[in-house]
């Protein structure tokens, strides 16, 4: 049944509450408290580390780049990143994705790879993903693609459910419109060592995606 609220992946990470406040017709217009000045920060300090990752990548992959110009509107964003998808571009960064209306989803993503004749979603975090150990698979930042990961010797992944769930979110969204690459579901995350993307396997949790 079509849902009038779409929801993001960020909501696994916030307070249910807050959520529902967010979203409660009721509610629309009522004055909220601003940030708090250390969480204002952190947003700030994540957006840059985003942006100064993406320029890299961007001189670093070259031709089979795509930015999409986050300073323009929602509907323009997801425009150009459904166009960027159907002309096949090999790396989008800061994809907006088509709203699943069906299925009440909304979201945008740091970095879409294209594979397995689809996209898989990467998400680019200002927190640690791997611990030392072994077994993560990881692939190098120079070639960001799950077909290129490896088994870890020095890593493992560290337990970060709110990447995995958001992820999860994101995998949905490209079934829905059609672009989610074929086989198995996985999706990547560069954490603030930003030396490597970290691959989640999806399908090892419970997949519990559904509508």
């Amino acid at each position: 049944m079509d849902s009038e609220v779409l929801l993001d992946g960020d909501v696994v990470t916030r307070c249910r509450r807050r959520v529902h406040l967010d979203h409660d017709p009721t509610m629309i217009g009522t004055p909220t408290a601003p940030l708090d000045p250390g969480a204002e920060q952190r947003i700030a300090d994540a957006a840059e580390y985003r942006r100064e990752l993406a320029e890299w990548l961007g001189g670093t992959l070259g031709a089979d780049w795509t930015e999409i110009p986050r300073e323009a509107s929602t509907e323009e964003r997801e425009e150009e990143t459904l166009a960027a998808m159907c002309a096949g571009a090999g790396y989008i960064s800061g994809a907006q994705l088509p709203l699943d209306r069906e299925g009440g989803r909304q979201g945008s993503v740091d970095l879409l790879v294209r594979s397995g004749g689809g996209y898989v979603p990467v998400l680019v975090v200002r927190h640690k993903v791997t611990d030392p150990g072994k077994g993560a698979r990881t692939s190098p930042l120079t070639d960001p693609r799950p077909e290129s990961a490896r088994k870890d010797p020095t890593r493992k992944p560290r337990s970060q459910a709110r990447d995995q769930l958001r992820l999860a979110h994101l995998v949905r969204l490209l079934q829905a419109c059609g672009m989610h690459s074929a086989g198995r579901k996985f999706g990547g995350a560069i954490g603030s060592d930003a030396d490597t993307v970290l691959w989640h396997d999806l399908e090892a949790r419970t997949w519990s995606g559904g509508r």
